[in-house]
């Protein structure tokens, strides 16, 4: 009796805790995200440069930000400042409904990691942010 009650409990939670599991399932075709207001510091070869952007979840549900990626970079890289713990990298981040995430001014950071070119002030690059269901991209200025 007790194993029955024990899995019909485990199945109840298992369900309720679903739709939290399938949350960021929307595609950015519904244009449920938006990036604004991205800009890049001008950076030579080599360096590494932080990119600040918004990001705006117009939608219903949370999405989760994987990771960001540039053909000017070898990699990106996101952390996380702790005030205990010190800065630290993140494998992901979530945008809660209807909440705008300014990593502007935010404890969190994206980072171009070994740019293979220059970003030279007055010019644009183009970024990809990469969702668990879907990616978009957007331009950010660089100054």
């Amino acid at each position: 009796m007790f194993r029955v009650t024990r899995t019909l409990v485990c199945i109840f939670f298992s369900t309720i805790s679903l739709p939290q599991a399938i949350a960021d399932d929307v595609r950015n075709d519904d244009h449920t995200v938006s990036v604004e207001a991205a800009n890049v510091p001008a950076t030579k070869a080599g360096g590494t440069a932080r990119l600040q952007f918004k990001i705006i979840n117009h939608g219903n549900e949370p999405v989760n930000l994987r990771s960001v990626r540039s053909d000017l970079a070898k990699g990106t890289r996101m952390t996380i400042f702790d005030p205990f713990l010190g800065r630290r990298a993140i494998d992901d981040l979530s945008v809660l409904r209807d909440e705008t995430l300014d990593l502007d001014t935010s404890h969190i950071r994206v980072e171009l990691v070994s740019l293979t070119e220059d970003m030279e002030p007055g010019t644009t690059i183009e970024f990809e942010l990469v969702f668990r269901r879907f990616s978009t991209t957007a331009e950010a200025h660089v100054h």
